[in-house]
């Protein structure tokens, strides 16, 4: 965990705000050689650490910062937030400068250890909310930077929330999200952190742009804008077909509905005509289970399989973004029911082998898009 400095413990001492503590943090990570000797200087040119000396570091810190602020968007013309580090990924080299010209295109990621489909929201826009999200995360997933996750988690959120308030208000700001529950989630999400900018905020409907942009062939659907590789985002960008601009009322309604997500503790959302619904945590456990039969059956036995084979098997009969973390989560609580059997140390799907409890009876297939359907409407 990054250790803090004294002059930042002084300042939360003294009645700093986190905010303002972080943006200190960045600015002394960031800081020049000749601009660290310049405030050293500041420092001991005061007899003694005083509360004027404090007020003084404080001033110049945080001034340094507006001006890296300014500085850094000097040359942008527009902004652009991605619901995820694959999509954020695609999205920077989609609208990278042609070479020797300024940038003129800024990608922000809001981004999260999980996606935002899965794992309780309550209060996430409050530290509480988030120190619960990291909590049940400990609990229940398995993750190769979790320690990470949870000890540097509220520095990272800040840190994506200060470049959100740094934004200039003279910048439009494009969010890019599918039709999915963890973008959408992310979508009304961001606009509840820029509530207060001033920014024209636009929407781009990733799912219908790529249709749109694939018109010729009526399979092409892409339901996760991270599923679409830079070209296709450059395409979907300059055609701007789908992207339309935020009302007042449309922003206040996202609002809206994040505050109503983030008013409950539920674990597992999907998106299902043309809203999110919120269903139990077992919501796919039938065909988690299904999925394990089938693979028995390709296999014409009921010897062991690899945990990670299960669950990439299951994340391509979804339609959903809940994340492969999400589906061994529920593996393990198959095995924990005694619905399977597990050879091997569940810290992870590389370290683990499963299968059906109890022996196969019939060869009929189950499972499937039907069957997560049907299953919804029984719950």
């Amino acid at each position: 965990m990054v250790q803090r400095s004294f002059f930042i413990d002084s300042f939360l001492k003294r009645g700093g705000d986190v905010n303002s503590s972080y943006a200190l943090r960045q600015v002394i990570r960031e800081m020049s050689e000749q601009e660290a000797k310049s405030l050293l200087s500041l420092l001991f040119a005061h007899d003694g650490y005083s509360a004027e000396t404090h007020e003084s570091l404080k001033k110049s810190l945080l001034e340094m910062s507006k001006k890296r602020t300014e500085v850094d968007y000097v040359k942008i013309r527009h902004i652009h937030i991605a619901l995820g580090d694959s999509p954020g990924g695609s999205l920077k080299i989609a609208l990278k400068a042609p070479e020797g010209r300024k940038p003129e295109h800024r990608v922000l990621v809001l981004r999260d250890a999980l996606p935002f489909s899965v794992g309780p929201l309550w209060k996430l826009e409050e530290e509480e909310g988030r120190e619960e999200r990291r909590r049940w995360c400990m609990l229940h997933i398995n993750m190769d930077d979790r320690d990470e996750y949870l000890l540097q988690g509220e520095e990272q959120f800040l840190e994506m929330r200060s470049r959100l308030e740094g934004i200039p208000e003279s910048l439009p700001v494009t969010i890019w999200a599918g039709s999915n529950a963890h973008e959408q989630a992310g979508l009304r999400f961001a606009v509840y952190l820029l509530r207060h900018k001033e920014n024209p905020v636009f929407l781009m409907d990733t799912t219908s742009a790529y249709a749109s942009l694939h018109q010729t062939d009526p399979n092409y659907e892409r339901r996760r804008t991270g599923e679409m590789n830079p070209e296709e985002l450059r395409g979907i960008w300059e055609m701007k077909a789908c992207c339309r601009k935020l009302s007042p009322e449309q922003r206040q309604s996202l609002e809206s509905e994040w505050l109503e997500l983030s008013g409950r503790k539920t674990g597992l959302r999907i998106w299902r005509d043309g809203r999110i619904v919120e269903v139990r945590e077992d919501y796919y456990d039938s065909t988690l289970t299904a999925v394990v039969e089938q693979l028995h059956r390709e296999r014409d036995n009921q010897e062991w399989i690899r945990s990670a084979r299960v669950v990439g098997e299951m994340i391509g009969h979804l339609e959903q973004d809940i994340g492969d973390e999400y589906v061994e989560y529920r593996l393990r609580h198959l095995i924990y029911q005694g619905v399977l059997e597990i050879q091997g140390v569940p810290r992870g799907m590389r370290y683990y082998d499963v299968r059906m409890k109890q022996p196969l009876s019939g060869l009929e297939q189950r499972g499937g898009t039907e069957d997560d359907e049907e299953y919804a409407e029984n719950l």
